[in-house]
C-alpha cells in the first residue's frame, strides 16, 4: 500500500486528513505543497487537482481531493475507520450532515470572513465579517444541542474537520471569540484525537507568525 498526501500545516483540511490517517494507524508520505508560495498553481499539480487546492490523496494511483470526500473514503476503506465515521445510517446521516454544513457553510465563512481580509487585504477582520462567523458558530451550537460531539455523543470525522479550524479563530482574533461550550467541545476532541493536537498546536503558532508578518507590513 503506498499512500501519499499533498499537504501544508497551514491548511486546515490538510491537518483534517493527516491527523485522521495518522489517528486510524496511517503514516502517508507527506509531499508539501504550500498555496502560499504558488505551489498549487503550478503546471504539474494541476494535473493532479484542476481545482488548484489540497489536501490531494494519492492511494496507489487513485487521486481524490476535497478534504471530506477523503475522511468519508478513508474511514470506508480502512476497518478501523467505523470508529470516525460509523455504519449505523441514522447515525452516519448525523455525521454526513454536519461535514456539509462545515464544507458549505461555517469553514467558507471563517476562511472568507476571517482569513481573505489578513491575507489578500492585510487588514483586521471587520466587525461585520466577525459577525458572519459568530452567527455560524452560533448555529454549530444549536446543531450539538447537549451532545458531546457535534455529531453525537461519540467523536466523528466531522468534529475533526471542524476543529482544525479553531486555531485560526485563537490565532487570527482571540480565544475570546469562542464560545465556553465550544472551547469544552474542542477539548475533548483534541483528547480523543491526540494526533489533532499536534498539528493544530503547530499550525496556531504558524497563524500567529503570519498575521504579525502581514499586518505589521501595513503598519510600516
Amino acid at each position: 500500500m503506498s499512500l501519499s498526501l499533498y499537504y501544508y500545516y497551514l491548511s486546515p483540511p490538510s491537518r483534517a486528513v493527516l491527523s485522521t490517517m495518522r489517528h486510524l494507524g496511517l503514516e502517508p508520505k507527506l509531499k508539501i505543497t504550500s498555496p502560499l508560495a504558488g505551489d498549487t498553481k503550478t503546471a504539474d499539480f494541476l494535473k493532479i487537482n484542476p481545482c488548484h487546492a489540497i489536501p490531494v490523496l494519492n492511494d496507489d494511483g487513485f487521486i481524490l481531493n476535497e478534504s471530506r470526500a477523503i475522511l468519508m473514503y478513508l474511514c470506508n476503506k480502512f476497518p478501523n475507520g467505523k470508529v470516525l465515521y460509523p455504519e449505523d445510517a441514522v447515525k452516519r446521516a448525523n455525521v454526513d450532515k454536519l461535514l456539509f454544513f462545515d464544507g458549505t457553510t461555517l469553514y467558507p465563512a471563517i476562511t472568507g470572513s476571517i482569513m481573505r481580509p489578513i491575507l489578500r487585504a492585510k487588514t483586521k477582520p471587520s466587525t461585520e465579517e466577525l459577525a458572519v462567523v459568530t452567527e455560524k458558530m452560533a448555529t454549530l451550537e444549536t446543531i450539538m444541542g447537549d451532545s458531546e460531539f457535534v455529531a453525537g455523543n461519540e467523536v466523528t470525522i466531522a468534529d475533526i474537520s471542524i476543529a482544525v479550524t479553531i486555531p485560526i479563530l485563537k490565532a487570527m482574533v482571540n480565544e475570546n471569540f469562542i464560545t465556553a461550550k465550544l472551547l469544552r467541545w474542542y477539548e475533548r476532541v483534541l483528547v480523543k484525537i491526540p494526533a489533532l493536537k499536534q498539528l493544530n498546536e503547530e499550525a496556531f503558532n504558524g497563524y500567529i507568525g503570519l498575521k504579525h508578518n502581514l499586518l505589521s507590513a501595513t503598519s510600516n
